[in-house]
């Protein structure tokens, strides 16, 4: 779990990679939800893409 401070405001994301949590060089993918959503609601869809991507899920 990792929080990026933006306007003074920490925004929570997590990575999800072939390596767990750490960055591995490939390129990364993006997961934004909508309103009223969660970074759990692409916890699945990351984990299946993690082999060709690094995601990153954001709050």
């Amino acid at each position: 779990m990792a929080y990026i401070p933006l306007q003074n405001t920490d925004h929570y994301c997590q990575w999800i990679t072939s390596a767990g949590e750490s960055r591995t060089g490939k390129p990364v993918m993006l997961f934004i939800h909508g309103w009223g959503g969660s970074a759990r609601y692409w916890q699945a869809t990351a984990t299946a893409l993690s082999d060709q991507f690094d995601c990153l899920l954001y709050d």
